[in-house]
């Protein structure tokens, strides 16, 4: 089943079987304990109550694990990937994204540069007296637009 190739799923499943076996097996002894000392008003509905809260809980649970298995499933068919070829499938895609960005993040660091050697280089130009504080300004405001 397509279950038990998925990791979480399967671990979700085995977790819910040994809880609710644990619960089952609580209740049973609760349920004995208590009707053994003579109180069977509220021993012999725990008893009974439990167990079957139990596997009402572990029913609901299997459904619902049933259901994220049929999600999982239709995702991977709209990928066109197999269940071991997804993560694989992602991790690329992921990349591929940051790739891209990295990318950007170089062009315009590099128009980021080109902007402040020409800032730097109007800026000589003003200490050396070449241009005024005026045509400095101007210039820079046009630049920056």
């Amino acid at each position: 089943m397509f279950e038990k190739n998925d990791n979480q799923l399967l671990a979700v499943r085995i977790i819910t079987n040994v809880v609710t076996c644990i619960l089952v097996i609580a209740g049973i002894i609760v349920g004995i304990v208590l009707s053994a000392l003579e109180m069977l008003a509220i021993g012999l509905p725990i008893l009974f109550v439990v167990p079957f809260l139990c596997w009402l809980m572990w029913v609901y649970v299997r459904l619902h694990l049933s259901h994220l298995c049929d999600i999982k499933l239709i995702r991977n068919k709209l990928y066109g990937v197999d269940n071991d070829r997804l993560k694989v499938f992602l991790e690329e895609k992921v990349n591929a994204e940051f790739q891209k960005t990295e990318q950007q993040n170089h062009i315009m660091s590099e128009n980021t540069t080109d902007k402040t050697e020409y800032l730097l280089q109007l800026k000589q130009l003003l200490d050396s007296g070449v241009i005024t504080q005026e045509e400095f300004d101007k210039e820079k405001k046009n630049y920056l637009k």
